[in-house]
């Protein structure tokens, strides 16, 4: 017989030489090629050589095992087996198969289990080729990502424009910071983003809302900014009951008989109108309307404004613009603008303001604290 020119026979199309079987005076034995499990077509496929008698007939094949009909003794030696015709597919071990053995693009997404890639298995790193992660549109729907809750039933969108939208790509650059109660986020015109406070020129630092209040405290005064302006209404729970006003230092109201003012006022009733003015000095508070009415049909409400008052040098002074309806005797509508001056004791070293009424409770209070941006 002439020698056979080209590949090894067990690289023949169809022809697999299988891995020659040790015999321990069983029946069953494992059917293996390059070590892993091979499952033959049938027991006619197979053709195999025992101590130099080819067998035949007494043998057959399940899975990937052959079985004979009877013991084969360890004495007996395995010349060779060959299967002829196209195997079927069988389990390989584990850990046999490697990444060289897969061909590229024979991993589709049908063949990936739903949930089956977790976050271990997935980095997504950006380099010069651009962005890490793309979440790409089709058949006129805008790309999304969503961002599901703890139990998956509900879910924050973040979606593109619409491709009539655009006039060219979209940058963001997000702040490095989770920014502070009450701000905005605002971008610098190139889509670097930050934080901002609201209300420009102006910061609000604190509110206070409520009914049956005994006084409203603001313990918000620091070096920090130079102006502030309170931003206040209510109504009385008693009748003929002033509103009142006294600084505050380190936590305590201050008392002492150093507040001085001069006010002008105009005043309007069924009966007429007319303007007057209420002045003290050395007073141990600041009146800033005269007594009110309880009704809700008459509210009171003020801006003022204090001139540094942390400053430990410079006296503070205060500018207040009020409204009220004045319920004893006068029954008229009242404003009353003009000035507050602190003296050199009480004046400076401010930490807080308190507002309180000469009797009673304020009912639906609404206040608020600003500051003045220095630039």
């Amino acid at each position: 017989m002439s020698s056979y020119l080209g590949r090894g026979i067990e690289q023949v199309d169809n022809i697999s030489k299988l891995d020659n079987l040790t015999f321990n005076g069983g029946t069953t034995y494992a059917l293996t090629k390059n070590s892993s499990a091979f499952q033959a077509i049938s027991s006619n496929a197979i053709l195999i050589s025992v101590s130099g008698v080819i067998q035949q007939g007494n043998f057959s094949v399940s899975g990937t095992n052959i079985v004979f009909d009877s013991a084969v003794a360890s004495s007996e030696t395995c010349d060779f087996i060959m299967h002829y015709g196209t195997g079927v597919a069988f389990t390989p071990a584990d850990n046999s198969i490697t990444d060289t053995k897969l061909n590229s693009n024979s991993v589709t997404t049908a063949k990936i289990q739903n949930d089956a890639v977790t976050k271990d298995k997935v980095d997504f790193v950006t380099d010069s080729g651009g962005a890490s992660l793309e979440a790409k549109g089709s058949s006129g729907y805008d790309g999304a990502i969503r961002l599901n809750c703890s139990v998956n039933s509900h879910f924050t969108e973040l979606k593109s424009a619409s491709h009539g939208s655009y006039s060219g790509n979209l940058n963001f650059t997000l702040p490095s910071s989770t920014g502070t109660n009450g701000q905005f986020l605002q971008t610098n015109g190139s889509g670097v983003l930050s934080f901002a406070n609201a209300g420009g020129d102006f910061v609000r630092l604190n509110s206070v809302t409520g009914t049956g209040l005994s006084d409203i405290t603001f313990d918000n005064f620091s070096s920090t900014y130079q102006v502030y302006k309170i931003i206040g209404s209510h109504t009385m729970s008693s009748d003929n009951a002033q509103t009142r006003m006294r600084v505050r230092k380190s936590g305590t109201d201050q008392t002492s008989s150093h507040y001085r003012y001069a006010f002008s006022y105009a005043y309007r009733t069924s009966g007429g109108s007319g303007a007057s003015y209420n002045t003290s000095w050395n007073a141990d508070h600041v009146r800033i309307t005269q007594g009110s009415s309880s009704a809700d049909a008459h509210p009171t409400g003020f801006e003022f404004t204090i001139y540094s008052p942390s400053d430990s040098t410079r006296q503070s002074a205060c500018w207040l613009n009020s409204f009220f309806y004045e319920s004893g005797g006068a029954n008229s509508w009242e404003s009353w603008t003009g000035s507050i001056w602190l003296d050199s004791s009480t004046g400076v070293d401010i930490t807080g303001i308190k507002f309180y009424p000469e009797s009673g409770n304020f009912n639906n209070a609404k206040y608020s604290i600003y500051a003045l941006k220095d630039s």
